[in-house]
């Protein structure tokens, strides 16, 4: 019997058990009032930040202007201004998101206006913002748990050896969190996020190993995941490299040492991120930024890697996702694969929602398939864990 191509198309809803939804950006409860009990306070001794060559290389910046800052008296006056000024633009994304429908409208409004010198401007610091805040969130809590699950359900290892990922299943994820990459690197030999990301691994595109060549590090003939958003932390550095900030050392831990660690290189991060001597560019990234050749989109056609794992889908699992106005374009050329385009193979689609959503949503997605294709759709309202089809083999 030959195996079926499974496709999850994976939105925010994935992640609701760890990470908050847009609509939940509007809520006082997720912004600074909690997000800075973690950091201890006292004397902070330039050793507390080692590794930070880490730092120094993602960021491209001066390493003497890095250390003199760090080695300076006003060091921990510098950071208690640091956790202000992350608050304060933590507040003003919290201000922005209830002064418009949700924080992707206010994003795209700056985009529109870009050409105003200060809407740029604001539109890079609500990437910056939003990236650091999604860091936050994952240093600080577990992934979630049903994540953990899909990884244990499809993967094997037969012999005892390394685990193994299916190859007929792939991923297209609308999310720039690292959920997947957290939760698998319990079961992978590394906790390292270049490697978790790295095609031996999770096989993400674009990850931390692509250079831009021709030669590039993924591989669409095995488990993959292409990451339309890009991620929040890895930021492009440079001409030819991607590096990140999630070092091995600052995935989720309890204990006060580790989050001293994150929160202080956050901090510092957040400062240097913003320097005039950064070369640092987020790679988390907006679907319409596609059409200007803008941030993620510059250096990596992750819209054309997901078309290329849509036409050989046969089956399609939608988990999480409500397809958004401003990401209709890209949809209906995923879309277009999925269904239209010679070679194209679907036969089935599961749609996982809450019960209470399915209506809405089932429209949501006859809109961007027509109602001609509407036969192939199936809701499914168990949402305890990511669905997997019966049609699944190992």
């Amino acid at each position: 019997m030959t195996k079926q191509n499974i496709t999850y198309l994976i939105g925010a809803g994935a992640s609701c058990q760890a990470l908050p939804l847009v609509k939940d950006f509007r809520k006082e409860s997720y912004f600074a009032q909690v997000i800075f009990q973690s950091v201890p306070t006292g004397p902070v001794k330039p050793d507390d930040l080692n590794p930070i060559d880490a730092v120094i290389k993602l960021l491209g910046v001066n390493q003497n202007l890095f250390e003199k800052l760090i080695k300076s008296d006003d060091f921990e006056e510098d950071l208690e201004k640091l956790k202000v000024d992350f608050a304060n633009d933590l507040k003003w994304m919290k201000e922005a998101c209830l002064e418009h429908a949700t924080i992707d409208t206010f994003a795209k409004k700056l985009y529109l206006t870009r050409n105003r010198p200060e809407n740029l401007q604001n539109y890079q610091r609500l990437k910056n913002t939003l990236s650091a805040y999604f860091m936050w969130e994952q240093f600080l809590k577990p992934p979630d748990k049903r994540y953990d699950t899909f990884f244990a359900s499809i993967a094997h290892n037969k012999d005892g050896g390394e685990i193994k990922l299916p190859s007929n299943i792939k991923v297209i994820s609308w999310n720039y969190d690292f959920q997947f990459e957290k939760s698998y690197s319990k079961y992978y030999k590394s906790q390292d996020i270049s490697e978790v990301q790295s095609y031996e691994a999770l096989n993400c595109f674009p990850n931390l190993k692509i250079a831009y060549t021709d030669n590039r590090p993924y591989k669409s003939d095995k488990f993959s995941i292409v990451k339309l958003n890009g991620t929040a932390g890895l930021h492009r550095s440079g001409d030819k490299t991607i590096e990140d900030l999630v070092e091995e050392q600052m995935w989720y831990t309890n204990d006060s040492k580790g989050l001293r660690e994150a929160s202080r290189k956050i901090l510092k991060f957040i400062e240097l991120y913003k320097a005039q001597e950064s070369k640092a560019q987020s790679l988390l990234s907006f679907a319409w930024e596609r059409e200007s050749n803008m941030g993620l989109h510059k250096h990596y056609n992750t819209v054309s890697e997901a078309n290329k794992i849509a036409i050989e889908t046969d089956i399609l699992v939608i988990i999480g996702y409500s397809f958004p106005f401003f990401n209709r374009e890209i949809d209906r050329e995923i879309f277009e694969s999925l269904i239209n385009r010679p070679g194209s193979m679907l036969q089935k689609i599961y749609y996982q929602a809450p019960a209470q959503d399915v209506d809405f949503l089932e429209q949501r997605l006859t809109s961007i398939i027509g109602k001609e294709s509407n036969y192939l759709i199936e809701m499914r309202t168990d949402i305890e864990d990511f669905f997997i089809p019966p049609q699944f083999s190992f």
